[in-house]
C-alpha cells in the first residue's frame, strides 16, 4: 500500500472530513487531497505531524508494513482533548472573561499550550496596525495572561478608557511607549506616563492564527 492510499485510509478508518483534517494540520484541503491522491508526496515533516495526528508510527507510514489502525477509543480521546477559547470582539476592561456579546466565535488552543497552568483568551486584530509583525486585520491572537511584558515583546495593553490594543511594549522609568508597526504612519507610537494614565498589560501574544 503507498502513502497516498494510507493516508487516505487512516482518514477514512477514523471517520474525518478532509476539510477538519486540513484546518488540525495547518494545509489547505487541496493540499491534503493532493497527498492522498498520490498527486504530490509529503516530505519527511509533514509525515511526522500525520503519524502524530492519526496515532501512528512514522515507520508505519513509509514502510511496506500494515498501518496499524488507531482504535476509535484513542480517536475519541483525542477528540477530548481539544480545547477551545473564545475570540474576543474588544476589550474595555481589565476583566477579559467572555461575555456573550463579546464573543465572536472559538478557536482550538495549540497542544503545547494545554497543559501549562497558564491562562489564555483570543483577540479578534480589528486593525492593521501591526502589519509588518504579520498580525493583520482580521486575523486572531492567542494571548497568555499576564500582567509584565518585557521590552519589545507584542502585548495586549489597556490604556483606561480606551479598547486594549496590541503593541509592541517599552518602558524606562516612569513611562510605557506603546509602538505599532503598520505598513504606513497612520497609527502613532504612544508615549504614556503612568503617573497620569492608567496602563495595564493584560498578556502577551503567543500566536497568531493568519486569515486566509
Amino acid at each position: 500500500m503507498c502513502i497516498s492510499e494510507r493516508l487516505k485510509d487512516l482518514r477514512y478508518e477514523n471517520n474525518m472530513t478532509a476539510t477538519y483534517v486540513a484546518d488540525r494540520l495547518g494545509i489547505s484541503k487541496s493540499t491534503l487531497s493532493n497527498y492522498e491522491k498520490g498527486t504530490r508526496t509529503p516530505n519527511i515533516q509533514m509525515l511526522g505531524k500525520f503519524a502524530e495526528f492519526y496515532g501512528v508510527s512514522l515507520d508505519s507510514l513509509v514502510s511496506r508494513e500494515m498501518i496499524k489502525r488507531p482504535s476509535k477509543i484513542s480517536f475519541f480521546r483525542r477528540m477530548e482533548e481539544i480545547v477551545t477559547i473564545p475570540i474576543l470582539r474588544a476589550i474595555t476592561t481589565t476583566d477579559t472573561a467572555a461575555t456573550t456579546e463579546n464573543t465572536i466565535g472559538y478557536t482550538e488552543l495549540r497542544r503545547e499550550y494545554k497543559h501549562e497552568k497558564d491562562e489564555y483568551f483570543a483577540l479578534y486584530v480589528a486593525d492593521d496596525s501591526m502589519r509588518n509583525c504579520r498580525i493583520c486585520e482580521g486575523d486572531i491572537v492567542i494571548v497568555r495572561k499576564q500582567t509584565i511584558a518585557e521590552n519589545g515583546e507584542i502585548a495586549v495593553v489597556l490604556v483606561e478608557g480606551s479598547n486594549a490594543v496590541i503593541r509592541r511594549v517599552f518602558r524606562a522609568d516612569s513611562t510605557v511607549t506603546l509602538m505599532p508597526s503598520g505598513a504606513n504612519d497612520v497609527y502613532k507610537a504612544q508615549i504614556l506616563d503612568t503617573n497620569i494614565e492608567n496602563v495595564t498589560v493584560l498578556g502577551r501574544v503567543v500566536e497568531v492564527k493568519i486569515k486566509l
